[in-house]
């Protein structure tokens, strides 16, 4: 990377590797406001719950970017339990949702719209169909 990237713009490896992750929040931000305003919606609009992976490394940034505030709170069990509905979020699943929590149904027990969305739009996104009909 330090030769590839660092050296020619003069900058030293941690420099290099934060630009590079500038760039890519800044690619990131704008996939995100371009799905969003394509389909109606305003990012300020929505809450950005990351986590594990990748996640929380980019989050804080992209959040800033788009308008939206930025909370970290830790979640307890009630948040949980008394939860519309919640998903797990990664690379492969792409949305996992989360319909039990401690032997509790969270909302109805099934997953709900907005798993149902976010899966028809990676789906979409992906042209991958049998993803959101493996979790639905």
């Amino acid at each position: 990377m330090l030769e590839k990237t660092g050296r020619p713009l003069a900058l030293d490896a941690q420099e290099a590797a934060a630009a590079i992750v500038r760039i890519a929040n800044d690619k990131m931000a704008g996939a995100i406001r371009m799905v969003s305003l394509a389909r109606g919606h305003d990012p300020r609009d929505f809450v950005l719950f990351p986590f594990g992976g990748a996640g929380p490394l980019h989050a804080a940034a992209l959040a800033k970017e788009l308008g939206i505030p930025v909370s970290e709170e830790d979640l307890q069990p009630y948040d949980l339990y008394t939860a519309d509905e919640a998903f797990f979020t990664s690379t492969s699943p792409c949305v996992l949702p989360v319909t039990k929590v401690d032997r509790r149904p969270i909302g109805d027990g099934k997953p709900g719209p907005t798993v149902q969305r976010l899966l028809q739009a990676w789906s979409e996104t992906v042209e991958i169909g049998k993803w959101r009909s493996a979790y639905t």
